[in-house]
């Protein structure tokens, strides 16, 4: 009896071919999957910090309306503020799964106990308030964005008062 060694190469390479067309096939659809998945989960991301950015931006201003309210006594002022802050903390933990953990603390964070601040700690908030707007760009990859387009248009944005503004930027920045 001879072993026709070709046909077993043969049955050998047909078999090979068939685990490597099912494992490329696979490969392929998990990629779809990936990207449609990813997709979805970034427009979601994005409506969410939108919501987030302008629910922020009222906060700053029903902040800044509480600290230079003196007419309302310390119990009312923390009234005041705590029906502005529940419902904003409710937002974060019920959209937990899309904001990075590290822009919900410093939301939080930042927005607690401003009902007992004065006008001078408010330079303070709206720097926080700032930084969690550099965050969420930095998060969702709109710096990255941006900067690619500065270098791709090299867009001129010098009107008279943008240049006295981040001219005095730069020379506190040294």
């Amino acid at each position: 009896m001879t072993v026709d060694w070709n046909q077993i190469i043969t049955a050998i390479i047909s078999a090979v071919s068939v685990l490597a067309g099912v494992g490329l096939s696979e490969y392929f659809k998990y990629k779809e999957r990936k990207s449609l998945f990813s997709e979805v989960i970034f427009k979601k991301k994005i409506e969410i910090y939108e919501d987030l950015f302008y629910r922020l931006d009222e906060i700053s201003n029903k902040a800044h309306g509480l600290v230079n309210d003196d007419s309302l006594s310390k119990k009312e002022r923390h009234k005041v503020w705590s029906d502005v802050i529940l419902p904003f903390a409710n937002f974060l933990d019920r959209n937990a799964l899309y904001i990075n953990e590290k822009i919900a603390v410093q939301a939080a964070i930042s927005v607690v106990g401003i009902e007992e601040e004065n006008k001078e700690y408010m330079h303070d908030f709206d720097r926080d308030i700032g930084d969690i707007t550099k965050m969420i760009k930095e998060d969702i990859g709109i710096k990255r964005v941006d900067t690619f387009f500065k270098k791709l248009n090299r867009p001129n944005l010098n009107g008279r008062w943008t240049k006295y503004v981040y001219d005095e930027l730069e020379q506190k920045k040294k």
